[in-house]
């Protein structure tokens, strides 16, 4: 099998929000484009960290009441149950979204690797370093990503022709 490298998985096409996003339209840009990430840029074009799905999952559920986990699982459920419905939608709600930025939940921290990194390189990163994008750089210039998927992808196998019996 021949050895791949960044340059031959990366994707060109890099979806970049700007820090100034309310979060609120951040989740829609997601959806919209499909995807759980991007790297985000300030006024300058400059990339200054990076926000996902999961930043924004965090931000809102930092703000829900702590959970216990020496109580039941069913007092939970049943307390949930018990609160009203606008005590519900203030626990997870794309309204409170509005006043916060991408820049209040990223992650202020790229990772990246050389267009000539190795791919069980840049695979160890991901692992280790719990992420799901990287972005490639030449020269210090960032000239695409790298997702988890992209990685994935590269493991897919072809169908092989089903036996009869």
């Amino acid at each position: 099998m021949k050895q791949l490298f960044a340059k031959d998985v990366m994707r060109t096409d890099v979806i970049v929000v700007s820090d100034t996003l309310n979060v609120s339209d951040l989740a829609r840009f997601l959806l919209d484009k499909n995807i759980s990430g991007a790297p985000v840029t300030d006024k300058n074009n400059n990339f200054v960290g990076v926000v996902s799905t999961k930043d924004i999952t965090r931000f809102e559920t930092e703000r829900a009441p702590e959970i216990n986990s020496d109580i039941p699982h069913d007092f939970y459920v049943k307390s949930y149950q018990n609160i009203n419905n606008e005590d519900k939608h203030h626990v997870f709600s794309p309204a409170s979204m509005d006043s916060r930025k991408v820049r209040d939940i990223m992650t202020p921290m790229m990772f990246r690797v050389n267009v000539d990194a190795k791919i069980s390189e840049v695979a160890a990163l991901m692992v280790h370093g719990q992420i799901h994008r990287l972005l490639v750089v030449e020269k210090n210039v960032i000239v695409g990503i790298i997702t988890s998927m992209d990685l994935v992808k590269l493991l897919e196998i072809p169908n092989e022709p089903q036996q009869q019996s």
